[in-house]
């Protein structure tokens, strides 16, 4: 009676395990990037460096900032140009603020 009752607990657990497995596989596939998604991250990514292109101007020496506040200087200048943009609605705005400060590396 013990081995009957293991080898079915045994089983369900091994069901339950190929039933999450295929649910993540079904999620991980619809959220693949087509080409035209990636094609519009890259035009946002080259905004962005447009951007600093053109709008990088400071009166501090930046040798004389650590690492921490170059990429925090950088940071700001692209957080006000998300504000200002009106290409993005404001939850792409507040999408795009979040990522920035969490995805800046020291």
């Amino acid at each position: 009676m013990k081995k009957l009752t293991l080898t079915i607990v045994t089983l369900i657990a091994v069901l339950i395990v190929f039933q999450s497995c295929k649910k993540e596989k079904e999620n991980y596939l619809s959220a693949q990037l087509t080409v035209e998604k990636f094609n519009n991250y890259g035009k946002i990514h080259n905004k962005f460096l447009e951007n600093i292109k053109g709008f990088f101007e400071t009166n501090v020496n930046p040798i004389n900032l650590s690492k921490k506040e170059k990429i925090n200087f950088i940071n700001q200048i692209n957080k006000k140009y998300v504000e200002e943009n009106q290409d993005f609605n404001v939850l792409d705005k507040n999408v795009f603020i979040l990522a920035l400060d969490k995805n800046k590396r020291f």
